[in-house]
């Protein structure tokens, strides 16, 4: 995973122990994104994103929660983010 996702910390990124797995901890705008270094995977369709065009972190919250309530009810459907921040940037910069 440091390969595909692991380098969109800039470099400031680091590898630690969390709940007994090895994990890529990553900082972002409002708190840190942590993925597991390894993962599996299978052929399925990816991507979404949503921009909340709120004026609180409440409101953002509580449409988040009712955009997830609505995917939840697609069969196979998963949300491993859920509701997190997704700070844009021109480009990464890959070492």
């Amino acid at each position: 995973m440091m390969e595909r996702v692991g380098h969109c910390g800039d470099g400031f990124e680091w590898k630690e122990q969390r709940y007994g797995r090895n994990m890529i901890v990553i900082p972002l705008m409002v708190s840190n994104f942590l993925i597991e270094r390894e993962l599996g995977y299978a052929r399925g369709v990816m991507g979404a994103n949503f921009w909340f065009m709120c004026e609180t972190k409440r409101a953002v919250m509580e449409a988040g929660r009712k955009a997830l309530d609505a995917i939840h009810q697609v069969r196979g459907v998963i949300t491993p983010f859920d509701v997190c921040s997704a700070g844009s940037k021109l480009k990464q910069n890959f070492r």
